[in-house]
């Protein structure tokens, strides 16, 4: 509890906004501000304007007009250099040079038991790798832990 607190504060949807302070040190104004958490947006990527013409449907609908903003996606065909590999959220130590045995193993060991995970991260992994013979037994062993399973 702070005693000796004396401050107007004004609470808004989403935000708290410290109107008057008054001998008050940084300790206990972060204390304020961690009771109220304020929603920050995170990697906020830049907004384009988009702008559609009205049109007409083949059953004589009307489309009117619009104006809307959304995330600027870059040039089609230019993927990030960030995105163009698979990260998936557990490590497997998943080998294609493995034994089936060892690569099951490993991939059941590292979702803690649980055969529809697994089955579902080497699916991922097969669906998104450029790597035929990865795919492949990827995609084997996928089935293998859907039919365990």
């Amino acid at each position: 509890m702070v005693y000796g607190l004396v401050a107007l504060i004004k609470l808004q949807p989403y935000k708290i906004r410290i109107l008057e302070l008054s001998n008050l040190n940084r300790q206990i104004l972060n204390q304020i501000r961690k009771s109220f958490p304020i929603k920050r947006r995170r990697n906020m990527m830049a907004q384009i304007k988009v702008t559609r013409k009205s049109y007409v449907r083949k059953d004589g609908t009307v489309v009117k007009g619009t104006t809307y903003y959304t995330k600027d996606k870059g040039k089609p065909g230019k993927t990030p250099d960030s995105e163009k590999f698979y990260h998936p959220k557990v490590e497997m130590h998943w080998h294609k040079g493995q034994s089936a045995e060892v690569r099951r193993a490993n991939a059941l060991k590292a979702h803690s038991g649980n055969k529809l995970a697994t089955a579902r991260a080497l699916q991922a992994l097969a669906n998104v790798t450029t790597d035929v013979e990865t795919a492949n037994l990827a995609k084997a062993d996928a089935d293998f832990f859907f039919f365990k399973h």
